[in-house]
């Protein structure tokens, strides 16, 4: 396991699962629905799958 603070730290010949709301969000990936309980969304993409809500 990896930690990272941006996604400009990932590798891109890696994929990765990546957690959190931080980046996601600097990812751009929406937030639509989400609200401060309402869950998580799951989004993959090139550099791997993102599983993200909108609490800290």
């Amino acid at each position: 396991m990896i930690y990272v603070n941006d996604i400009e730290d990932l590798d891109d010949s890696e994929g990765y699962f990546i957690l959190g709301r931080t980046l996601a969000r600097s990812r751009g990936l929406s937030f639509d629905g989400l609200y401060t309980d309402s869950g998580y969304k799951i989004y993959k993409t090139t550099e791997g799958i993102y599983l993200y809500g909108n609490t800290e």
